[in-house]
């Protein structure tokens, strides 16, 4: 169910409101008395309410919809002729100005319902860091008991162990065992049982205690820590702040418990640490008590859910703007060509709507990109030309990269069809060709893109990884510095980089690995310092079913003058585009009946359904898609051509389109000269129509 909105309004903004809902899936109700509308909050919360502030009791209702509490209180959005200055301060109120148009008010309706669904998974991302965060207090707080059980156990056995000690010197004064006795009961009984790192300092900060697990975290025997202070386990501003922190505790009765990082074994560890006062009984000076527990990967886990989520509500928000951003700009090239059709004699005019015209298809490659960054869908397994992904690739490859970086693609392959997610294996290639670019950054260099055949037969040494048979190789090399080789097993492990923090996090080619096996597919590396590095990616090659498909394959170029005069029924929710398209093809000597509801163009086609020569439809429309649309004229009119065109839309794929009975499928903003090459190509044969 799509989200809920509320209107107390004049009826007839209610229903000029009503088409640009439902593409929205929005769910709304409307209101004849602003009681009704308050009662109706109180019982079931909707997302926004739209108040006019014209009508009657509507300045008191939206005083008290402000009023409620924050789990009940929606958006306001109010009409009036002038801002109301009541409700500044008001962050849920936003003002639209009386008379409002609904198209307008649909578009920022939309974009309204994008920002509260980001607000919204924005929200879940601290609900789930403040779960994360109570869980670490509950951690801490069970840490505090336990390290205050300690130190009872402690002391008492201390104390024991001292009683032993005093008397077996008494019963065998001397005696070389006591020692090793004392010495072997702490250890044993006390120190190499606990599962976290322990250990205890003297009043001169030398360690004189410490169990299997703190040896191991610093990565030394326990004869290189006994009776060693920690200014020679650790680097000099490390013990410095340990010496810090050791005083605090001394001077604390309850402690200390903190978190920090250290460099230890080569390795950078986010460490909980807790450090308490220790008195033995008949010595003047506390002793020091410490634990220490890592929580590198529970640090990394929280960054890179905040880094994921937030990406998620970019993408999601791009991909929104980037698809409305796409439907005015095919409006704006269709009135462009208009504008040169009328004005074949004007060189200046002319000129001016063919500059406009290359920099709306400048924008068009640039909604491109952005489309293809925000995608978030589930992973769909489809025929993939990865050609053509890797050309998507390049753009936002090339723009991201310096300029002193040369990058060239091959196409030795001339069917590259794999069975893939095109989103997932676009993300490979942004992934490896990223990582060569990084790796180029200082110096500079030269970064090839292959796409050809191979073949794995049995005798191969990649045959221990993937099924003998015909493969696609793509691979990204470079001629950059290299991978040490001391470091090249773990690359593919998760959480590993070379880089900083703020230049990546490690997951990348983890993440290529775990796409690929899905895949069933591989990788592999090849690197030799001062040379550069070469990432080799296998997947298993399909019968490529796109290298002619069934569409409609077209020649661009002017219409046929034999598909003139044929009748096309034309569908776009988008009145501006619908407009332009419909005053370009009548120019071009079509008759052209538009509809911009796809319900009403269905029952105008099926009242007449042999006097249409072909339908052109948009693919994201309210009550029925273009697929749907499509599914049902071809039900009642087998033969009859339909042309399908999207922006971007997870579920039409070419195979989709076909299913569904289209015989074209074209990418909005669509060029003229594309269009009307491709209703000539549907329309051969015009003159024995009728």
């Amino acid at each position: 169910m799509g989200p809920l909105l509320y209107l107390f309004t004049h009826p007839s903004l209610a229903n000029g409101l009503s088409p640009y809902l439902a593409k929205g899936r929005v769910r709304f109700e409307s209101f004849s008395s602003a009681d009704k509308l308050l009662s109706a909050v109180k019982s079931k919360p909707a997302f926004l309410a739209l108040v006019d502030l014209d009508l009657p009791g509507a300045m008191e209702t939206v005083m008290s919809l402000h009023a409620l509490q924050p789990s009940l209180k929606p958006w306001l959005g109010l009409i009036s002729l002038g801002e109301p200055e009541f409700t500044q301060g008001w962050s849920e109120a936003f003002w639209f100005q009386s008379p409002a148009q609904p198209q307008h008010l649909g578009s920022q309706i939309g974009l309204l319902l994008k920002l509260v669904e980001a607000n919204g998974k924005a929200k879940n991302l601290q609900n789930r860091l403040d779960q994360e965060e109570e869980s670490r207090l509950a951690s801490e707080k069970q840490l505090k008991a336990f390290g205050n059980q300690l130190e009872q156990q402690v002391t008492t056995r201390t104390r024991q162990l001292a009683l032993e000690l005093e008397e077996l010197k008494r019963q065998n004064s001397g005696s070389s065992q006591t020692k090793d006795l004392v010495q072997e009961r702490l250890l044993e009984d006390l120190l190499d049982s606990l599962p976290i790192s322990i250990y205890l300092k003297d009043p001169q900060g030398k360690v004189i205690l410490a169990n299997r697990e703190f040896c191991q975290l610093l990565g030394k025997d326990k004869d290189q820590i006994f009776g060693r202070s920690f200014s020679s386990l650790l680097d000099l501003e490390a013990a410095g702040e340990d010496l810090h922190t050791d005083r605090q505790a001394l001077e604390t009765p309850k402690g200390l418990r903190f978190e920090e990082t250290l460099n230890l074994k080569g390795k950078r560890l986010e460490l909980y640490r807790g450090k308490f006062p220790f008195w033995i009984e008949g010595l003047p000076e506390a002793h020091l008590l410490g634990y220490v527990l890592e929580i590198t990967d529970k640090k990394r886990l929280e960054t890179k859910l905040s880094q994921t989520q937030k990406l998620e509500a970019l993408g999601t928000m791009a991909g929104g703007i980037a698809h409305d951003f796409n439907n005015l700009l095919f409006a704006m090239i269709l009135n462009l060509n208009l504008i040169k059709k009328a004005n074949p004699d004007n060189p200046k005019t002319l000129a001016y709507a063919d500059r406009t015209l290359e920099a709306g298809l400048r924008a068009k490659d640039l909604t491109k990109q952005i489309l293809a960054f925000s995608r978030q869908q589930e992973r769909r397994m489809e025929q993939v030309d990865v050609s053509k992904v890797l050309d998507e690739a390049y753009g936002l490859i090339r723009t991201g990269t310096e300029k002193n970086i040369l990058i060239e693609r091959h196409y030795r392959c001339p069917n590259p069809c794999v069975m893939g997610d095109p989103s997932q294996i676009h993300r490979v290639i942004m992934n490896l060709t990223g990582n060569a670019a990084f790796a180029l950054k200082d110096r500079g260099g030269r970064i090839d893109l292959i796409l050809e055949e191979w073949k794995i037969t049995a005798q191969d040494t990649l045959a221990h990884d993937l099924k003998p048979g015909d493969y696609l190789r793509l691979a990204v090399t470079d001629n950059g510095p290299g991978i040490d080789p001391k470091i090249m097993p773990r690359i593919f492990d998760p959480f590993f980089s070379t880089k900083s923090s703020d230049e990546g996090s490690g997951l990348g080619l983890s993440v290529v690995l775990g796409i690929l096996q899905s895949h069933k597919g591989h990788i592999l590396c090849q690197s030799t310092l001062g040379k550069g590095t070469v990432f080799e990616v296998y997947l298993p090659l399909v019968q490529n079913d796109l290298a002619n498909p069934p569409l409609a394959q077209v020649n661009q170029g002017e219409a046929s003058a034999l598909s003139q005069g044929a009748k096309i029924l034309l569908v776009d929710d988008e009145v501006l585009v619908l407009e332009a398209m419909t005053d370009l093809l009548t120019s071009e000597g079509f008759v052209v009946s538009s509809f911009c509801d796809s319900i009403a163009a269905l029952k105008e086609f099926l009242g007449h359904a042999f006097e249409y020569d072909l339908v052109i439809s948009d693919q994201s429309m309210p009550h029925l898609s273009g697929l749907e649309l499509a599914q049902a004229l071809t039900k009642a009119r087998k033969e009859l051509p339909v042309i399908l065109y999207s922006g971007f839309n997870q579920q039409l794929t070419e195979q989709s389109a076909l299913k569904a009975g289209a015989k074209a499928l074209l990418p909005k903003p669509i060029e003229q000269e594309l269009l009307l090459s491709t209703i000539a190509n549907l329309l051969p044969n015009r003159q024995q129509h009728g």
